[in-house]
């Protein structure tokens, strides 16, 4: 910008050689305009079997869905004795995400857990958001075994050491009861987890409520294809889905008869695909013809 307007007062070329970093931030100051760079402040919250505290002042456990505004930073288990276990990731797992500090207490507590019985596993708690909600229970084994009892895609798998654990997660907050049930039953006296976040921006905060009304859509859309032409028609829209592929932040995956259907946001925002906007609007306009 500077640049342009030295050309337009004096002719000159327009080039940008001479500008760096430091030039752009001391020119406005030598302007007489006062430069403030804004930190975002971190809050960290411990979790362990007798509380929940959290250096954010706004945090309260009777309302979770406060965990909506936040983006998580990092998270790790930490023994009584001192020494911290972090998320051991798998591959294309996403890094420090809603699902982490879950994935760290399935981790860590991964034999305790696997051990309790199939009542105990359903009857698990995992989220209460507010006093007047009910508990959102239960550990399955597999997706298929969660949707029976919850029709929502707002979930989490585990899968290491052959075991499979899926659970209720949407966002950070979310699942804090869970973790704090696994201390109760499995932990030692002083063992916590740490949960280190930051408030969201304002595009991350628009992102989240795309990404949640886009969500919400494909739930009301995806509740019964029980028609066997559903994926081979949808995959006629869309192409066939490579088992391997790695897919960008949350996406969205439901069986069919024929086959696995995957629906991710950026391809109905038409980010990063082959598909143009009209082929998007194809394929919603076949998800909404086949439902039941």
């Amino acid at each position: 910008m500077v640049a342009f307007a030295d050309h337009l007062a004096n002719s000159t070329d327009i080039s940008t050689e001479s500008f760096d970093r430091v030039y752009a931030k001391n020119y406005p100051e030598s302007l007489g305009f006062s430069m403030e760079t804004k930190q975002q402040e971190k809050f960290e919250l411990s979790i362990t079997a007798e509380s929940v505290e959290s250096t954010d002042e706004r945090f309260t456990m009777d309302n979770l869905s406060l965990g909506d505004n936040y983006k998580p930073l990092d998270a790790c288990f930490k023994r009584a004795n001192g020494d911290v276990i972090k998320r051991v990731y798998g591959k294309g797992e996403r890094r420090n995400c809603n699902k982490t500090l879950p994935r760290i207490a399935c981790q860590v507590f991964e034999k305790q857990l696997a051990a309790l019985s199939v009542e105990d596993k359903e009857n698990f708690p995992v989220c209460k958001y507010n006093p007047d909600s009910d508990v959102i229970r239960g550990i399955y084994a597999s997706v298929d075994d969660f949707k029976k009892h919850r029709k929502t895609l707002e979930s989490l798998d585990y899968s290491d050491n052959g075991r499979h654990f899926v659970i209720y997660c949407w966002n950070i907050f979310s699942t804090i009861i869970f973790v704090q049930e696994c201390l109760k039953r499995f932990g030692e006296p002083g063992d916590q987890f740490i949960l280190t976040y930051r408030e969201k921006d304002g595009k991350e905060t628009a992102a989240a409520e795309t990404e949640a009304a886009v969500q919400e859509e494909l739930v009301q859309q995806f509740k019964g294809y029980r028609n066997p032409f559903s994926s081979m028609l949808i995959e006629s829209e869309v192409g066939p889905v490579p088992e391997n592929l790695i897919l960008p932040k949350k996406s969205l995956r439901t069986s069919s008869a024929m086959g696995t259907l995957t629906i991710t946001h950026f391809l109905l925002t038409s980010r990063k695909n082959r598909l143009s906007s009209f082929s998007s609007i194809r394929v919603m306009t076949t998800l909404i013809l086949l439902k039941d």
